[in-house]
């Protein structure tokens, strides 16, 4: 399935849909999944991926790529504000402006992380549509609801501008704006010249938004320190003194929840592939690596992976304290984590296993189960879903972590 064409484009047939900021966020990474394979989510473990991700990086989601989109997408929308378009043409001014964009980064020698490189005019989703969310969370952006919402007040924001000007058109005060008084101004002939990295203004104050917006979180303990911690490949990895204290204990339970439930979607893809044939023979023998690596995990990490399995109350009271999932979500996935524990030596051929992921697959996606429905499995790519262990939003968070450090230096 094609990702949703952006209503920042000139023919979509999809347009925007009017949830809040959070539930498009949701929307936007839902449908991304469908050209990332490792992000779909067939037995309920992406709740608590998504969960736990938002709690240690908050306003990052897998589909940014560079920390200045967070100052091009504002930059973009003052242009246009200043420009008075109305709200019936932004979406096609605004998509040109981004357009012009891609030309001006790939112009400039930029590549790593510029939205649309491969796309360039026929790009799908633009970066407003990826940094929306995390403008409103850092208070970037003022105005609160979705990309529409805030088109439809420009003639609201026009007007109250207006209001607030004598007869000679001079401000009476601060003028009216959706957006933070502080933010940076763009550079001269914004976009002409412009590339991925960040002035020093520019990255302390996304520190600084970062701070006031998410105090006690991880991302902003992070936010413009040395980047050589960062290089490690989950944030497990990271000196325990760069952890805050009051998210040590949520990196803990997220390292053994990603060990814990690898094979149980190693062990989905190895049904999968099964059911399918010979076509899939190489999705199956990843699959088979992925529980040996498991199983070298288990040695390594016995009797922590031993505790925790014995008291998961207490990670679900870490992870999900508001009780945001429910009670039968919890029962699977606990009747998984516990099966593969106790039964790691014959995962490959363990029937009972094998019937828990077919009837959690089954209770979540009904007639769209591939592991219970032809008609749904014929209709796969051929690849592997969920493979390696669970990222918590640190591979975007890291590359963001590093454009700011440097700008700081």
């Amino acid at each position: 399935m094609a990702a949703r064409q952006s209503q920042y484009a000139p023919e979509s047939s999809v347009g925007w849909l009017d949830h809040s900021v959070r539930d498009a966020e949701r929307m936007r990474e839902l449908l991304s999944a469908f050209a990332d394979p490792q992000s779909i989510d067939n037995l309920g473990v992406g709740v608590v991926r998504d969960l736990i991700s938002e709690q240690l990086f908050p306003g990052i989601s897998t589909i940014q790529t560079r920390a200045r989109y967070f100052f091009f997408v504002p930059w973009i929308c003052q242009q246009l504000e200043e420009r008075r378009v109305a709200p019936a043409d932004f979406p096609r001014r605004y998509r040109a402006k981004e357009l012009e964009l891609i030309e001006r980064l790939l112009a400039a020698g930029e590549s790593d992380g510029v939205i649309g490189r491969r796309a360039r005019r026929n790009v799908k989703r633009l970066a407003i549509d990826v940094y929306w969310g995390g403008l409103g969370r850092y208070r970037i952006r003022l105005i609160g609801g979705a990309i529409s919402d805030y088109q439809h007040s420009l003639t609201s924001l026009y007007r109250r501008r207006d209001d607030d000007r004598d007869d000679e058109g001079n401000a009476l005060g601060e003028v009216v704006s959706a957006w933070d008084r502080a933010l940076p101004p763009a550079p001269p002939d914004f976009p002409d010249g412009v590339d991925l990295s960040l002035t020093a203004d520019e990255a302390t104050y996304l520190i600084t938004q970062i701070r006031r917006t998410c105090p006690g979180t991880l991302l902003a303990e992070l936010a413009g320190r040395d980047t050589a911690p960062l290089k490690g490949t989950h944030v497990w990895d990271l000196p325990r003194s760069w952890i805050p204290d009051g998210q040590a204990e949520l990196v803990r339970h997220a390292k053994l929840f990603a060990i814990g439930v690898q094979p149980v979607r190693a062990t989905y893809n190895l049904l999968l592939a099964r059911q399918t044939g010979d076509g899939a023979r190489e999705v199956e023998d990843g699959a088979l690596r992925e529980i040996d690596r498991y199983r070298d995990q288990r040695q390594r990490y016995g009797a922590e992976l031993d505790e925790w399995v014995a008291h998961l109350d207490a990670f679900w009271e870490v992870v999900d304290g508001a009780g945001t999932i429910t009670g039968a979500h919890r029962e699977r996935l606990e009747r998984l984590l516990l099966r593969v524990h106790h039964h790691a030596d014959v995962i490959e051929s363990d029937r009972e296993l094998h019937e828990l992921i077919v009837t959690t697959e089954r209770a979540l996606k009904g007639r769209l189960a591939r592991l219970s429905s032809p008609r749904a499995r014929a209709a796969w790519s051929g690849r592997p879903f969920g493979v390696g262990l669970l990222d918590y939003r640190w591979r975007p968070s890291r590359r963001i972590l590093a454009d700011i450090a440097a700008g700081v230096d």
